[in-house]
């Protein structure tokens, strides 16, 4: 029996989870992805404003 290799696994998994919300929600998976872009923006943000605050 082949080991089962968590790094190939998971994102596998995530992808097909993922796959099925857009097709069963695509209104509520495309709410998701523009929040998650909102929040990656804000992070990027601070970093900036962070980073910039140092000299």
């Amino acid at each position: 029996m082949l080991p089962v290799k968590p790094r190939r696994v998971l994102p596998t998994i995530v992808a097909v989870f993922a796959v099925l919300y857009m097709v069963r929600d695509p209104q509520g998976a495309a709410v998701a992805a523009t929040t998650g872009f909102h929040a990656l923006m804000s992070v990027m943000d601070a970093l900036t404003t962070f980073f910039n605050g140092l000299g």
